[in-house]
């Protein structure tokens, strides 16, 4: 089963930040050369996007990289393969031998270039793969299967171990059998967006970089070890340690909950959290600069597709993303901390999301200019930069509640846990403040965390929390009271179908352990935390049927077995 993935943010507070729209004159960047631009010459809009990039960047007319590729988007059909082959990875090697495969660092596919191949008879463990990632191993022979990036290297972020770094052009000269490349594209669902992506990059490394960082974590202290899934948690962590010591405010979350519009992350410059399968949730603006991502499956389908958490950050201004286009595993999603730590210390982002992304000929897909460097030092500006903007309005508090879980039902007389967390931009934790009442009967107790029996019926429970502006924030659940014994387990699923693959949503109630286990006609498919959900990407297509039960962890009570049929 593949692991559940997650989303990260970094927020930067430092000089102030001119405007995107018209980047200042800057000074050749020295990699300039070593970048090769790929244009699909069946779109004029595509070939526009590459003369601005070549043009604001100083990049050598010579490497250009014209393709002729019958879609701008990528290919779904069996077949696909043998089209990439054709279409993008021949002419692109040709491209590199006029040019000097050696010498070229960076490849930059521009607007409207095909970003995916889905081929069955060729990738036969999952189906869809990434362009971007075949092309950094373009020489490679069998491009059908996976393989470990030399350039990445392993660090223990439990232990806060990390590998000195080394750029991409001193490993190659050190390793020159190992022709890789860092790949990435200007893409975007306009022209116009994809050239703001080179506009604010440069715009931030004349003036500097504002904001604040936003981790979303899913687990709360302590953390355990640095393996399933709080790898990715420990991978946060460390990301919002790195971006709080450079300077930056920092705000950390630790409620298995993402932000909200009750818990937005606004003014963000660095982000990172998880998990929305293929969905952005719009709780952020973002700053010019800002670069972060979501760790989850199909979190970039597209770059043109703004449904997916890359595409929609990316509509809405986020600079630098990067996402799958399909389902990854957790550990070869790059990784956040070591990518922030590098960039923070001066590296430019095509060579730290290169350092830190385990597997090429796989599922990634970066979006933004490879040569933005954000801590470089800051290029004289033609004038004084405008004043930083007004800080965000003060929010209301943030209320959730933990327990009771919502729709949850107590026998008659039972002494149930209440327990919450409020915290707020500028009071920070103000979970004393929260006041619990009940629609049946009254005010309930104050504070984190309580315990009381209620009356018999279905209770609405209200936690509210107000900070010193006297601004008020709240959540509710309900419970019901009434049986003499807690209900039986039970299982609900939901049949869809994403691009054509076979998908169904589980959901489930009234099981006590920590874990569930998930069966599909018979067989186990995953043990799973006992979050109340489940998605089953079985991927298939056409149609199908398919009996589901799920139980507690290693355990024979079970809920009663449901139906799907596509």
């Amino acid at each position: 089963m593949i692991q559940r993935l997650m989303t990260f943010v970094l927020f930067a507070g430092a000089a102030s930040v001119a405007s995107a729209q018209t980047p200042p004159p800057a000074m050749k960047d020295p990699l300039a050369d070593k970048v090769l631009v790929v244009y699909n010459t069946r779109y004029p809009e595509s070939v526009d996007v590459a003369d601005y990039y070549i043009s604001q960047r100083q990049i050598p007319a010579s490497n250009r990289c014209p393709i002729d590729a019958p879609s701008g988007d990528g290919w779904y059909a069996f077949g696909s393969a043998a089209a990439y082959k054709q279409a993008v990875k021949t002419p692109i090697q040709n491209c590199l031998n006029a040019v000097g495969a050696d010498k070229i660092l960076y490849i930059v596919f521009t607007y409207l270039t095909p970003d995916k191949v889905f081929d069955d008879a060729a990738y036969p463990m999952y189906a869809a793969r990434a362009i971007d990632s075949l092309v950094a191993d373009v020489w490679s022979v069998n491009d059908s299967s996976l393989t470990i990036n030399p350039y990445s290297t392993s660090e223990q972020s439990a232990d806060n171990v990390y590998i000195p770094f080394v750029s991409l052009e001193q490993f190659r000269a050190a390793n020159p059998a190992d022709r890789i490349y860092s790949v990435w594209r200007l893409d975007a669902r306009t022209a116009a967006q994809a050239k703001a992506l080179i506009d604010k990059a440069m715009t931030v490394e004349a003036y500097g970089i504002t904001g604040r960082g936003c981790f979303d974590r899913r687990y709360a202290d302590p953390l355990g070890t640095d393996t399933s899934y709080e790898a990715g948690d420990w991978d946060i962590q460390r990301a919002a340690d790195f971006v709080q010591s450079a300077g930056f405010p920092v705000t950390l979350d630790t409620n298995p909950a993402e932000f909200n519009a009750d818990n937005r992350c606004d003014g963000a410059a660095f982000y990172g959290g998880w998990y929305s399968y293929d969905f952005y949730n719009d709780a952020f603006t973002w700053t010019t600069g800002a670069m972060g991502w979501h760790l989850d499956s199909l979190s970039l389908w597209s770059p043109r597709d703004s449904t997916s958490w890359g595409g929609g950050a990316i509509e809405r201004g986020i600079t630098v993303t990067t996402g799958a286009v399909s389902e990854p595993y957790l550990g070869l999603i790059p990784h956040l901390d070591s990518f922030f730590k590098d960039v923070l210390e001066g590296a430019n982002v095509g060579d730290a999301m290169l350092r830190h992304t385990e597997a090429l000929n796989w599922m990634i897909v970066n979006v933004g200019d490879p040569l933005y460097r954000p801590f470089r030092a800051a290029v004289p500006a033609p004038a004084p930069a405008p004043p930083p903007p007004p800080p965000p309005p003060q929010t209301v508090p943030a209320v959730s509640i933990a327990t009771p879980y919502t729709s949850s039902s107590y026998p008659t007389a039972s002494n149930i846990s209440f327990s919450g967390n409020a915290s707020d931009t500028t009071d920070g934790n103000i979970s004393a403040t929260l006041v619990w009442t009940s629609s049946l009967q009254g005010q309930l107790g104050t504070g984190a965390s309580f315990s009381k029996a209620l009356s018999a019926g279905t209770h609405t429970i209200t936690a509210k929390a107000t900070d010193t502006a006297g601004l008020t924030g709240s959540a509710q659940v309900t419970v019901t009271v009434g049986s003499s014994q807690s209900p039986g387990p039970s299982l609900s699923a939901r049949a869809y179908k994403v691009k054509g693959a076979q998908r169904v949503d589980l959901t489930w109630s009234g099981f006590a352990s920590g874990s569930v286990d998930v069966y599909r006609n018979g067989r186990k498919v995953i043990t799973t935390p006992n979050d109340g959900a489940q998605t089953d990407a079985i991927n298939a297509k056409g149609g199908g049927s398919y009996s589901y039960k799920a139980c507690e962890a290693g355990s024979t009570s079970c809920s009663p077995a449901v139906s799907v049929t596509f």
